[in-house]
């Protein structure tokens, strides 16, 4: 899979301070760090998994309520709400932190979601929610 642009830089920081060697990616199963062409050290710490009674629990707790606004963390916390078949999924405004989980948004409704920009990704996403409730 190719690397994002972001993580390219990352690797290439890691390269010109000579820091591969020292550093070590904590990281799930699912996530996409790709050391085919150099060696990275990765240690999966977690599984990105969704059990039945976690979908139940999810569909409960948001099924009571009408979101207009979702931050979308990753493609497949992406797809396991869509899989809840909640009322809200198709008329809510998405907001991403990268590129990959706004691109399956497009794919799956149509629509185009807001990808976070710069460094601090979560704060630009969060500041462009509250913008777009005003």
């Amino acid at each position: 899979m190719a690397k994002d642009a972001d993580e390219m830089k990352i690797i290439a920081s890691l390269k010109a301070n000579n820091l591969l060697k020292t550093t070590v990616f904590l990281r799930g199963n699912k996530s996409l760090i790709d050391d085919s062409d150099i060696n990275i050290n990765q240690v999966i710490v977690y599984r990105n998994e969704w059990s039945r009674a976690d979908r139940l629990a999810v569909m409960k707790q948001l099924g009571t309520r009408d979101y207009q606004k979702i931050l979308v963390t990753s493609p497949s916390n992406f797809r396991r709400l869509i899989g809840t078949d909640l009322s809200f999924i198709n008329s809510a405004e998405y907001y991403t932190l990268g590129k990959a989980t706004q691109k399956v948004i497009k794919d799956v409704l149509g629509s185009n979601a807001y990808c976070a920009k710069g460094s601090k990704r979560l704060e630009d996403a969060i500041y462009k929610i509250y913008d777009d409730s005003l």
